[in-house]
């Protein structure tokens, strides 16, 4: 079983992925802080063309040339994007992540485990719109399907309507729901656009397509939601119309 080499403290304030293939030299190791880094601590000359704010930057970023040199989820997807550049898509690997003490596994396609790790890093990274991510960052689970993922949203999207129902509370810098899952989804096409400047093979393009598509999911008709959605609580559907049934 692989084991993080790091201290007990470290091991708490980070989470950590191994992406573990048959061949070792695929091998990767990738540590996700639990806060932002500064993206120009990585010496200039390291950092690809792609990275930069001015490659593809997202229309609605608020970052400038003054403040940031370069774009930082991209920055901090650099050393993954290069170690895949040549992998395909359908690679099986063992993904492991270490996340508040616990450790977690799955045997997945490598385009899969890519997908895990691009939204991640952007929910920790100094994107100016990370914090869209951080409900999915603190309460989503290690290896989400389409199913939790529609369900975590759409859970977080009630939750978030129920805390900002207080009138005197000041709204005018919220974003509407789907104005929050097309800035997602811009902002992944953004880094789409900037690694396949990079990437040789497809792994890394097909991972963030997935998470485009996953980022638009939400605002489907709702007859797509039931569908996905409804199978998990028919029980209490039929509990309730059986009980409707017996009343006098």
């Amino acid at each position: 079983m692989p084991v993080v080499p790091v201290s007990r403290l470290e091991f708490m304030a980070n989470t950590f992925y191994y992406l573990e293939f048959t061949d070792p030299k695929m091998d990767f190791h990738l540590t996700i802080p639990d806060h932002a880094a500064c993206p120009n601590d990585r010496p200039k000359s390291a950092v690809p063309d792609w990275a930069r704010l001015s490659c593809h930057q997202c229309s609605h970023c608020k970052l400038t040339g003054v403040s940031a040199e370069y774009c930082p989820p991209a920055c901090d997807m650099i050393d993954l994007v290069e170690h895949f550049s040549n992998s395909h898509s359908y690679d099986t690997v063992h993904l492991h992540m270490w996340k508040n003490g616990e450790m977690h596994t799955i045997r997945t396609d490598l385009q899969r485990a890519l997908s895990y790790l691009y939204p991640a890093i952007l929910a920790s990274s100094a994107c100016p719109y990370a914090v869209l991510l951080s409900p999915m960052k603190k309460f989503g689970k290690p290896f989400p399907d389409l199913e939790d993922f529609l369900f975590y949203a759409l859970s977080f999207g009630l939750i978030r309507n129920y805390l900002h129902d207080d009138q005197n509370r000041k709204t005018e810098d919220m974003l509407p729901a789907s104005d929050q899952a097309h800035t997602v989804a811009l902002i992944f096409h953004g880094l789409l656009l900037r690694i396949r400047q990079s990437s040789m093979s497809d792994a890394s393009v097909n991972a963030l397509i997935k998470n485009i598509q996953w980022s638009w999911v939400t605002l489907h008709p709702k007859i797509f939601l039931r569908n996905h959605l409804e199978k998990y609580f028919a029980w209490q559907l039929k509990g309730s119309t059986e009980e409707r049934r017996g009343c006098p």
